[in-house]
């Protein structure tokens, strides 16, 4: 199984079949296949060991390729993808309502709550679609209820305190929210996405050719990638 080594915060023996982010710093890997004999075996050992079948013998620990990150929103997209999903809130409220104020503010804040916790759950919403985006977790793993609702609370605490915990997302290098950073979340738009689960499939392809990964891994961890695109 080939292992990586983290470039940026030095971690070892993180397993590129399993992961391609460092569970200590959140570094984005890839393992590099394009040369096994680059793959942190010494000179010496190399000549005399002679070429090495990486087939029939677990791969060494491999030097990490640091993919160029997901790109991440903009503030002011998610402003306009935010005033669609409170406007659809909104006229939800008046409707079921039935035009009543007390009945409408009662239930305001509530429906945005449960709003937004089943559309994080489901990795878009009504304006983010609109916009062509969507909601993925860093670690690459499905969004559950606990992380939804965790993200749907923090926002609602960025937006109470001024606005702050949202417009944290204009200057966080990685464009993340105070409810993006606890749910371990970001928007993206669906193009690049898809574009990233294409690296990654390719990489699972040349981990399998080189006999480092076995033909029913690649397929599941392919179903796993696909199904979360």
């Amino acid at each position: 199984m080939l292992k990586l080594n983290c470039p940026s915060c030095g971690l070892d023996e993180i397993d590129a079949a399993s992961t391609t982010f460092c569970s200590r710093c959140g570094c984005r890997l890839v393992g590099s296949l394009d040369d096994p004999y680059d793959w942190g075996l010494a000179a010496n050992a190399q000549e005399e060991a002679g070429p090495i079948d990486a087939a029939s013998v677990e791969a060494p620990l491999a030097p990490a390729v640091v993919v160029a990150p997901v790109a991440a929103v903009d503030f002011g997209t998610r402003m306009v993808a935010w005033a669609i999903d409170m406007a659809a809130v909104v006229i939800g409220v008046i409707v079921f309502g039935q035009a009543s104020p007390v009945l409408i503010g009662a239930m305001l804040w509530p429906a945005v709550f449960l709003y937004f916790t089943v559309c994080n759950k489901l990795g878009s919403s009504i304006g983010k679609a609109a916009l062509g985006l969507k909601v993925i977790s860093v670690d690459e793993r499905p969004i559950d209820w606990p992380r939804a609702t965790l993200r749907s609370v923090f926002w609602l605490v960025g937006l109470a305190s001024l606005g702050l915990g949202l417009m944290a997302i204009t200057w966080d290098e990685k464009g993340q929210g105070w409810h993006d950073k606890v749910s371990g979340t970001m928007v993206v738009k669906r193009g690049e996405s898809r574009e990233k689960v294409l690296e990654r499939l390719r990489t699972l392809a040349r981990l399998r050719d080189q006999g480092l990964i076995t033909d029913e891994e690649f397929e599941r961890k392919k179903a796993d990638l696909l199904s979360r695109s």
